[in-house]
């Protein structure tokens, strides 16, 4: 086992010290180490889905680049992340560092803000808010997902949001009703289909 491989375990594990010291011998902090069940990540990926608090706030004072892209599959930043899996303390190492409180892959994700009420994180929602968090960010993911729930055809979901407290720009009620209805199946036109 290489240094790289013991570098990203080591994060993995919670072994500080270990981090600390092949840090000191030169290992980058952002490099790409390898997994057994994933693409190649980097050890604050690595620390941030184990939770591991305390390597996250070592790899953070030894530069760790706090928007890079974590996730097994690629799909998150460390705020996402941190968020969704609900760890305070890791998202406030994150943001005192200057990491940006409304991070995410694509514009498609759902922002950490929104995550945070989603879960019911009061905690969560006010360290964001806090760091800079925007409440417009939750409006335009709000209306896309609901828009986009709707139309995959789970109005369970939808009422569900609405019932925990989702608030939606206006229109956003209507846009449903137009891509629900929009992908309605006509049976009808099943049948001729069938035939």
């Amino acid at each position: 086992m290489d240094d790289t491989e013991r570098f990203g375990l080591a994060a993995e594990r919670g072994e500080v010290a270990e981090v600390i010291r092949l840090l000191d011998q030169g290992v980058p902090v952002d490099v790409l180490t390898p997994t057994e069940r994933s693409r190649p990540r980097t050890a604050l990926d690595r620390a941030i889905w184990a939770q591991q608090t305390l390597v996250v706030s070592a790899l953070i004072e030894g530069g760790a680049d706090l928007h890079q892209v974590v996730g097994e599959y690629a799909e998150a930043t460390p705020v996402w992340a941190a968020t969704h899996l609900g760890n305070r303390s890791i998202l406030q190492i994150l943001l005192r560092a200057g990491a940006d409180p409304d991070s995410r892959r694509h514009v498609a994700a759902l922002p950490p803000l929104y995550l945070a009420r989603a879960q019911h994180r009061d905690d969560l929602e006010h360290l964001l808010l806090a760091h800079g968090a925007r409440e417009e960010e939750i409006e335009v993911a709000s209306r896309a997902h609901l828009i986009s729930i709707a139309a995959a055809g789970f109005p369970d979901q939808v009422r569900l949001l609405l019932d925990r407290g989702a608030v939606f720009p206006p229109g956003t009620v209507e846009a449903v009703e137009r891509e629900r209805d929009r992908h309605r199946a006509d049976p009808a036109a099943y049948e001729d289909f069938q035939k």
